[in-house]
């Protein structure tokens, strides 16, 4: 069975869908690999808009930006500081390993050559995490008890 289905339901456009609702699409290895490939095929597909462009670019306001997905928030002045030391207290509760395996993908995937090798990486970091710490049974363990986790790394 795979995890992924692709649809083109217009010119130029693919939907991917992905079909892991019980592990809420978590980028799990099982589901990261036909993603990769994925990708991979709907780029050979060579899919692009009828100007022959396989991307265009136009300037987006905060606004835009927030409701199209391209930021997570937007505050204003007044707001923007308390909003960050909120997202810092988030980030501070999370399994220490794991914040530092993120922070090393997101710098390596900007020198990542290809897709593949950037979903490469993370899968390793995953696998990485997922044998060397407790932390997934712990997060299981803690939704289901209604608390927040206690990653002890």
């Amino acid at each position: 069975m795979s995890f992924v289905d692709l649809d083109r339901p217009r010119p130029g456009v693919t939907l991917v869908t992905l079909k892991r609702p019980e592990r809420r699409n978590s980028m799990a290895f099982d589901l990261m690999v036909p993603l990769r490939d994925a990708l991979v095929g709907i780029g050979r597909d060579g899919q692009r808009d009828p100007g022959g462009r396989g991307h265009r670019c136009r300037d987006v306001d905060a606004a835009e930006a927030e409701r199209i997905g391209l930021v997570s928030a937007v505050h204003d002045d007044g707001s923007l500081l308390d909003a960050c030391f909120d997202v810092a207290d988030r980030i501070a509760a999370f399994s220490r390993p794991e914040v530092e395996l993120t922070k090393r993908a997101l710098w390596g995937s900007m020198d990542a050559s290809s897709l593949e090798a950037h979903m490469d990486a993370e899968g390793t970091a995953q696998l990485l995490v997922r044998i060397t710490a407790r932390n997934f049974e712990e997060a299981v363990r803690a939704r289901k008890e209604g608390r927040p986790p206690e990653f002890r790394d």
